[in-house]
């Protein structure tokens, strides 16, 4: 069962996406020798899990820091997203709702591999960071999918 919240969060994500710019108007960030928030590349391919390998084991806090501050604005999409189906008719919004929810289920995931990153040691480090980005990739990807969804369902 989905818990009230999920299925809240799945409906606001449908409004994220059509407020979002395409990938074409997102800003391209260079590369640091810091670990660094997710790089929007030009292909509309996240570069987060190449980045969050790069955060070592002194820099676990800053990582959980980081990484909650990506999954916040993952879920302000997911939010924006929703509010825009929460116009639409009845049966659009419950497919809305369907489409949306495989994506609050892998941001739940993604959350659940990061909380797991707060007790990791040194030995499970390297393992924890991999779960979280595969993961996050995994949710990047869904939300993504959510929004062309949600933007071909409202052209005209």
């Amino acid at each position: 069962m989905v818990p009230k919240h999920l299925a809240t969060t799945v409906l606001l994500a449908g409004g994220i996406s059509a407020g979002c710019p395409s990938n074409d108007e997102r800003p391209i960030q260079e590369e640091t020798d810091e670990p660094a928030s997710a790089v929007q590349t030009r292909e509309g391919v996240e570069e987060m899990p190449r980045r969050v390998r790069d955060y070592s084991y002194a820099q676990k806090d800053q990582f959980v820091v980081d990484m909650n501050e990506e999954l916040a604005a993952i879920q302000a999409r997911l939010e924006r997203l929703s509010n825009d189906v929460s116009t639409w008719r009845r049966d659009a919004k419950a497919d809305a709702a369907r489409n949306l929810e495989s994506t609050h289920e892998r941001w739940a995931r993604a959350k659940l591999r990061l909380d797991a990153a707060k007790t990791a040691d040194e030995t499970t480090w390297d393992d924890v960071k991999s779960n979280f980005a595969d993961a996050y990739e995994s949710l990047e990807e869904s939300v993504e999918d959510s929004r062309r969804w949600v933007s071909e369902e409202i052209a005209p």
